[in-house]
C-alpha cells in the first residue's frame, strides 16, 4: 500500500500530502516509462492527472507496443512473447481501473 498511517486519519493525510515511493524501490526491473505514467496517475493536483481511463490507456498500450519492439528485438520465442503481452495487457487494464478509481475517490 502506497499511503498507510497507524489510524484512518494519518491515512488520508498521507494520501493528501505525501508523494509514494518510487514503484521501482519496490521492482527494479520497472521500465522508466511505467514509472512515469504510475506517477502522474497519482499527482495530487487533479489537472495534472489522467482525465480519463482512455488517456491513461493510451499511454500503457504505448508503452505495451515499446515493450513488445524490445522483446523482439531480444529475439524471444513468440510464444513467449504472446504470453507476456497478454499478461501485460491484463495488468495495463487493472492499473488503468486502480488509477481511475484513485483519482475520483481522491477528488471527491
Amino acid at each position: 500500500m502506497p499511503f498507510k498511517g497507524e489510524t484512518v486519519t494519518q491515512t488520508v493525510d498521507k494520501i493528501l500530502h505525501s508523494q509514494p515511493d518510487s514503484i521501482a524501490r519496490w521492482n527494479y526491473n520497472v521500465p522508466e516509462e511505467l514509472e512515469r505514467i504510475v506517477r502522474k496517475a497519482l499527482r495530487k493536483a487533479r489537472d495534472e492527472r489522467y482525465q480519463t481511463a482512455k488517456d491513461i490507456l493510451v499511454d500503457l498500450k504505448n508503452l505495451r507496443r515499446e515493450l513488445d519492439w524490445e522483446e523482439r528485438s531480444d529475439g524471444l520465442p513468440s510464444g513467449e512473447t504472446r504470453a507476456r503481452r497478454q499478461n501485460q495487457a491484463t495488468n495495463e487494464n487493472s492499473l488503468a481501473y486502480s488509477a481511475s478509481n484513485s483519482a475520483q475517490n481522491t477528488s471527491s
